[in-house]
């Protein structure tokens, strides 16, 4: 039976032991009292918070005890600077003797410029963002390439914090997590079920590519609002599975759009013709 794959990405190999994980490393990252700290035990450690075994204090615990229990700086004698310089918090100074969480909050300043003009929405925006449990989680979402031109065009005003506007751009994940977080933290009013915008949004991009030929595009509107998107708005059921129901909506709508232009391009008919000949026949 094979082993299952790590995930996340694979450590490096080297010829220097850590004193902790005791993995072979290319570097040391520093030295303190209880051995050599390679980087992701330094950042596990300068993440751990809670009450020192030995002085009781509740703050940062990177060192660790002969026997393995988790305590403070001072007790551990690590000498290390893990203050913020700018909010003064015990963490791991991750840009320029910053913390993560100022860090998320001076970028996210320069990025979405909250007082140009001024936006009381995006200023809350940035708070919020910086005051997630996990702040680096942030940091790597924001280097994220859809995120990141998101979010360069919230700062320059290029996408107005609507429905609409989101509405208006390609479709993708972080654009969606996006508008999520807004609507969480009422930025944005809630549209309701989330799947059925989704769908509302999938069908204005469908009729819009079908503009061009109006005797599909005409009919495949009717049936798409007046059918499905009307029975969907009027069955919204917690307990009904609503992915299944859009789903199929989207199918139908697809199946009856491709029928329109099989018709049209095959046989020079549309539906309107089909119905003149029942009317007639």
């Amino acid at each position: 039976m094979t082993e299952p794959r790590r995930r996340g990405r694979p450590r490096s190999t080297g010829t220097r032991e850590c004193g902790r994980c005791h993995n072979l490393v290319p570097k040391i990252r520093t030295h303190w009292p209880d051995g050599p700290i390679c980087g992701p035990c330094f950042t596990a450690a300068a993440r751990n918070y809670g009450l020192c075994a030995f002085c009781g204090a509740d703050r940062l615990l990177p060192g660790r005890s002969p026997t393995g229990q988790h305590i403070c700086r001072d007790c551990a004698g690590i000498t290390t600077n893990l203050n913020c310089d700018n909010c003064g918090l015990e963490a791991e100074r991750i840009r320029a003797g910053h913390c993560a969480r100022c860090v998320v909050s001076h970028d996210l300043e320069q990025i979405l410029k909250p007082h140009a003009p001024p936006d009381m929405r995006i200023k809350r925006l940035i708070n919020e963002l910086a005051a997630v449990p996990r702040p680096e989680s942030i940091m790597t979402w924001m280097r994220h390439p859809v995120t990141a031109g998101l979010l360069n065009k919230i700062g320059a005003r290029e996408l107005q914090l609507t429905h609409d506007a989101f509405d208006a751009l390609p479709p993708s994940r972080s654009l969606e997590h996006l508008r999520e977080m807004l609507v969480e933290h009422r930025m944005m009013p809630s549209r309701g079920d989330l799947r059925l915008a989704r769908f509302e949004t999938w069908l204005d991009h469908r009729l819009e590519t079908l503009e061009p030929t109006p005797t599909i595009h005409t009919p495949i509107e009717q049936f798409a609002r007046w059918h499905h998107l009307r029975r969907l708005r009027e069955n919204i059921d917690p307990t009904r599975n609503m992915d299944n129901a859009t789903r199929c909506a989207k199918q139908e709508i697809t199946e009856a759009g491709k029928f329109l232009r099989w018709l049209l391009d095959e046989h020079n008919t549309t539906i309107n013709d089909l119905q003149q000949g029942l009317l007639h026949g």
